[in-house]
């Protein structure tokens, strides 16, 4: 293999990894509470609310670490990014250009 597969793929196991992590974190830290829960019938409120938002949040969170590790998804987001701002720029001059005469 060429280095510079190797080294797409090493990006892509790393990314794998942390995405990995987030899941088991934000989906598996939520569980293990309402599991203690159901069996030992606790009634902290403050865990069942940090579960919570650990539940609603984790995809989010695992986009972010997608977009944050993957060069390649790196550089499309940045690509249009930067094609709507042009754009916007180009519509703010055109308009300013209009308004002024």
């Amino acid at each position: 293999m060429s280095p510079g597969v190797v080294k797409m793929q090493k990006m892509l196991l790393s990314s794998l990894i942390v995405q990995t992590f987030v899941h088991g974190m934000m989906l598996g830290v939520p569980n293990i509470l309402f599991i203690y829960t159901i069996y030992f019938g606790s009634n902290f409120e403050v865990g069942a609310y940090v579960s919570f938002i650990c539940l609603t949040f984790h995809g989010f969170l695992s986009t972010i670490a997608m977009i944050i590790f993957t060069k390649p998804i790196q550089n499309g987001i940045s690509e249009i990014f930067h094609f709507v701002v042009e754009k916007l720029l180009k519509v703010g001059r055109c308009k300013s250009s209009y308004v002024s005469e």
